[in-house]
């Protein structure tokens, strides 16, 4: 995958709500750019999308108590993003800790928003695996690969186990 699409990632993370860690993604499919995305965060009530002063998972490990903040993650907000303005009801229904089943997913997506994403390729910055539910959304819009920037995963998985938290 060319670096441009890393570097284009890299910078939509930087709209992230997260304070543990900013990612960013990006769905490419014959070298266009499809749709963007970055993790949103919404803590004790707050919508996603809304500034986050404390975050509440800023110590445990990744992928775990995932319902202390309810994070839409960079993956899913790209998948999602291929239809611009989405009212927050149709965001939250993807929050990490609900993890929607695939019909769910399928009924979420228009049958043409599926053909677009089927067989693109998904770049990630800022970590260095996806969960299982954005696994799961990925696959089930027939999204092919997953690929993760090595310098900003490997360190964001440094700083993970220097924590204590892998």
């Amino acid at each position: 995958m060319s670096k441009r699409f890393f570097e284009i990632a890299s910078r939509f993370s930087k709209h992230s709500t997260c304070l543990k860690t900013k990612t960013g993604a990006i769905i490419v499919k014959n070298n266009e750019i499809l749709s963007t995305g970055c993790n949103l965060c919404a803590p004790l009530g707050l919508s996603h999308g809304e500034s986050v002063s404390v975050c509440p998972r800023i110590t445990v490990k990744t992928g775990t108590n995932y319902e202390l903040c309810q994070p839409l993650h960079a993956e899913v907000m790209a998948c999602l993003n291929i239809r611009p303005n989405r009212k927050p009801e149709e965001l939250a229904v993807f929050a990490s800790h609900l993890r929607p089943s695939k019909d769910e997913v399928l009924q979420a997506f228009t049958k043409e928003e599926r053909a677009t994403l089927a067989g693109a390729t998904l770049c990630l910055v800022g970590h260095y695996w996806a969960c299982d539910g954005c696994r799961l959304v990925t696959e089930t819009l027939g999204i092919s690969n997953i690929q993760f920037d090595k310098i900003t995963g490997m360190a964001t998985e440094t700083r993970y186990q220097k924590n204590n938290m892998t």
